[in-house]
């Protein structure tokens, strides 16, 4: 479970900011339902972020996909490759300022602190602590302390100075740990990159490339897509996954044609095995015309379809284990009402009985009314405004600071501006003016 999300000197976020996944008040037994029990009622399942244009929304969902990118892939970099870390552009002491990202979580019931300090050439800093009481424990420090380097606690046990000494200057201690099998932070490093899935929304055709396949494979995820798809008005009544098997002479015919048009033997092996892999499974819907049943492929299928498909698959994924999904422009393609539908399935522990969490940017205000009396909505410790400073630089800010009222209309004082987050049009005539 994700509690926090803390950077500086990222994109378009200049001083520190912070998504905090801490409710100011715990939501109540009789909404949560059935199940509550096992909740955390002041930890948020769901967080929305609104904010105008180019107000640095992409910004916090980009320093995530950051983090876990380093953190999956560092180990691998070539040493003394430089690190894509893209510091705030608009003064030059931040361009030369290191950046910094942390993530707080819960893993296994205890509470953790990750993050790191990072210029183009090195991860300057880095850090894992642990709370099992009011004080963090330090398990790990990477040039933090100013008599030390490296600093380990006593309860994490491993060969962690050994990793140390091997450990590039571009690469992050917990990347090489989880490389060396260190017991402890193996598991740290499954939890970043097995529970944490960020998606882009206009993005979705390339997460169906590995979608047939898993249909195919499994008979109670396919229901339960088909399902969705099924009640969301997309004319869709059944799936069918066709195996289209390649047969070895065929295979050997495609083979030898590339190796005679000048492509190495281990190229064109590499191909056919893609090309096989990406072609085997064939997905296509039914759809009920009249009194007969019509199959259309995947390609044939709405925009909304493709995109409603990309993102139920997210969601379920993120149910089944107590994932967090994260989404960048939620609403693109999808309509407001289909949004709220999937944000409705992590509100409660009748659908997700592991608190799993979405977290996502939206321009869609519809989803703030009724000011989160019904499940389908947002509550004022659920969202969240981007706005620029008068440096350039995102802030970003809770609707729960302006302390509305338990029953207030967050929709029509977000749209009226109460809580900022809007574009300002610097005209009474709007775009008319300007094109004159």
């Amino acid at each position: 479970m994700l509690l926090a999300l803390r950077v500086r000197n990222f994109r378009s976020i200049r001083e520190a900011q912070e998504l905090n996944l801490r409710r100011t008040k715990p939501v109540s037994p009789d909404f949560l339902g059935p199940g509550h029990e096992t909740w955390d009622p002041l930890v948020t399942p769901v967080a929305a972020i609104y904010g105008a244009n180019a107000s640095g929304k992409t910004s916090l969902v980009e320093a995530l996909k950051f983090v876990l990118h380093a953190i999956r892939k560092s180990q691998g970099w070539e040493p003394g490759a430089k690190i894509d870390r893209q510091p705030f552009l608009l003064d030059q002491w931040s361009r030369q300022e290191t950046s910094e990202v942390e993530l707080e979580f819960l893993m296994d019931g205890e509470r953790y602190q990750y993050g790191f300090g990072v210029n183009a050439d090195e991860f300057v800093t880095e850090w894992l602590y642990v709370y099992r009481s009011t004080k963090p424990t330090v398990l790990f420090e990477r040039g933090v302390n100013e008599d030390e380097y490296w600093t380990f606690g006593r309860s994490l046990k491993g060969q962690n100075m050994s990793i140390a000494k091997r450990t590039r200057p571009n690469a992050l201690f917990l990347s090489a740990a989880a490389s060396d099998a260190h017991e402890f932070l193996t598991k740290v490093f499954a939890f970043f990159t097995t529970k944490i899935r960020v998606y882009n929304s206009s993005a979705y055709e390339g997460a169906h490339t590995e979608l047939p396949a898993r249909m195919y494979e499994d008979d109670d995820f396919t229901r339960r897509l088909t399902e969705i798809l099924k009640v969301s008005d997309t004319g869709i009544r059944g799936a069918h996954i066709e195996v289209n098997a390649q047969s070895p002479e065929d295979r050997l015919e495609i083979r030898n044609r590339l190796i005679e048009g000048g492509m190495g033997e281990r190229r064109a092996e590499e191909i056919l095995d893609r090309w096989q892999a990406d072609t085997k499974f064939v997905l296509s819907f039914e759809h009920q015309a009249g009194d007969r049943v019509q199959t259309l492929p995947l390609e044939a299928e709405s925009t909304g379809t493709q995109a409603l498909l990309s993102h139920a698959e997210a969601v379920l994924d993120a149910l089944a284990d107590g994932g967090v999904c994260v989404f960048d422009e939620i609403d693109t393609s999808l309509h407001p009402l289909l949004v709220a539908e999937l944000i409705k399935l992590f509100q409660t522990p009748a659908t997700n009985p592991l608190q799993a969490q979405i977290i996502f940017t939206t321009h869609e205000a519809s989803l703030l009314d009724p000011g989160g009396s019904a499940q389908g909505s947002l509550d004022r410790d659920q969202v969240w405004v981007t706005q620029k400073d008068e440096f350039g630089g995102t802030n970003l800010i809770a609707f729960s600071e302006f302390k509305p009222r338990p029953n207030e209309n967050l929709r029509r004082g977000y749209m009226s501006g109460r809580f900022g987050g809007l574009p300002l049009i610097k005209s009474d005539s709007g775009y008319a003016e300007a094109v004159r």
